[in-house]
C-alpha cells in the first residue's frame, strides 16, 4: 500500500517556544540525515504540550 508506512525510531525534545521547536527539528532531522534511503523517510513534527500527552502514551 502507498503512504502505509511503520515506525521504525523515534527521537523527541521538549522545547520552549515555536521557533525554539522549529529549531531543535531542523537539528534533530539533520543528526538523522543517514537514515534516509529510497524507501526509508524522516519526519519532524512539532507538538503542543497537550498533544504531546496524548501522544506519548504510543511510546509506552
Amino acid at each position: 500500500m502507498i503512504g502505509v508506512g511503520t515506525s521504525i525510531s523515534n527521537y523527541h525534545e521538549r522545547c520552549e517556544g515555536k521557533a525554539a521547536a522549529v529549531a531543535a527539528a531542523r537539528r534533530l532531522v539533520a543528526a538523522h540525515a543517514d537514515k534516509f534511503a529510497e524507501d526509508i523517510t524522516v519526519e519532524a513534527e512539532l507538538l503542543t504540550d497537550l498533544e504531546w500527552q496524548d501522544r506519548r502514551r504510543d511510546f509506552e
